[in-house]
């Protein structure tokens, strides 16, 4: 890390970061109008080095299994794939998925209300007002092959 940092400051990597998380921040959303601005204070080695191809595939070998109650929001607009949330919907044994239509991958951003009572829900263990996806409905909304959005 101190290499790292020596070749490319915390200030010129964070800026970089910034601008390139400005120009895709449009893609985290159904729509351009949903998209929130500049990126200030992202934090490069904060936020990449922990995704980078040396580390292990989510949901990772430390969460599988782990019987702690989880609650998983999808938007239709993801960019992500739906194996994403299914693989960790399969790990995590205790887990819901939310799926929320017209939410990109930011889904509080876009579906605020939905999002802030289904998590207030979910943590004073009233019913979900979105509940989550029961098997029956994984099945007809995340595609066959389940690798890439929907």
């Amino acid at each position: 890390m101190r290499a790292a940092h020596a070749y490319l400051p915390d200030v010129e990597a964070d800026a970089r970061n910034d601008t390139i998380l400005t120009l895709a921040e449009p893609a985290l959303h159904c729509t351009p109008a949903q998209a929130h601005g500049p990126v200030r204070g992202s934090g490069f080695y904060r936020l990449q080095l922990p995704q980078s191809s040396s580390g292990p595939a989510p949901p990772g070998p430390g969460l599988t299994g782990l019987p702690t109650p989880v609650l998983i929001f999808r938007g239709s607009c993801d960019y992500l794939s739906w194996r994403s949330a299914l693989d960790y919907r399969r790990a995590l044994p205790r887990a819901g998925l939310v799926y929320l239509d017209g939410a990109g991958h930011n889904t509080y951003q876009d579906r605020p209300t939905e999002v802030l009572a289904d998590v207030t829900a979910f943590l004073t263990g009233a019913p979900l007002p979105i509940p989550a996806l029961d098997d029956e409905a994984v099945e007809r909304l995340a595609p066959r092959d389940a690798s890439g959005p929907r």
